[in-house]
C-alpha cells in the first residue's frame, strides 16, 4: 500500500520560490515535500518553463493577465500584452492595466521615454552624481500630488 502524498500549500511554495528566491530543494524541505512534487507544482502554475528553467515573471504575468482578462470580460488573445500604466507590476488593479499588442506596447514605452527626456531638457529632471534626480522645482510640485 503506497502512502498518500502530503498536501502542499501552493501559495507557500510559490512565495518561497518566487518571492524569497529559494531553490526547489530548499522549498521542498521547508514544506516537507519531495523536490519533484514541488517542481511539478511550479510547472503546473507556470513558474517553470518546460525543461525546468525558471521563468521569473511567469507567475506574476499569469496573475496580471487574469486581472486584465477580468477587466475586459474575456480571455486575452494570443499576442495581447498587458501594459502597467504606472509602471508598477505589483499594482494589478484594473485601472492600472491596459491590454495592447506588441507594437502598441512598444509605442507606449517610447512615448513615456520621450516625455521623460522632455522633462530632462526642461530641467525638471537633472543629472547629478551619476544618476537622474528631480529638480527642486519638480520635488515641490510632487509634494502637492
Amino acid at each position: 500500500m503506497s502512502q498518500a502524498k502530503p498536501v502542499v500549500n501552493v501559495s507557500r511554495v510559490l512565495h518561497l520560490y518566487v518571492e524569497e528566491g529559494k531553490g526547489i530543494r530548499q522549498v521542498a524541505a521547508e514544506v516537507e515535500a519531495g523536490w519533484k512534487q514541488v517542481q511539478r507544482l511550479l510547472k503546473r502554475h507556470g513558474v517553470l518553463r518546460p525543461g525546468g528553467r525558471y521563468a521569473p515573471s511567469s507567475y506574476s504575468a499569469k496573475l496580471y493577465r487574469q486581472a486584465a482578462a477580468k477587466k475586459l470580460g474575456r480571455v486575452l488573445r494570443r499576442g495581447e500584452l498587458v501594459h502597467h500604466i504606472d509602471g508598477d507590476h505589483a499594482n494589478m488593479t484594473e485601472k492600472n492595466l491596459f491590454v495592447t499588442n506588441r507594437s502598441g506596447h512598444q509605442l507606449l514605452h517610447r512615448q513615456l521615454e520621450r516625455m521623460a527626456l522632455r522633462l530632462v531638457r526642461n530641467g525638471l529632471i537633472q543629472w547629478q552624481d551619476d544618476s537622474y534626480t528631480f529638480s527642486s522645482e519638480m520635488e515641490r510640485q510632487l509634494k502637492h500630488v
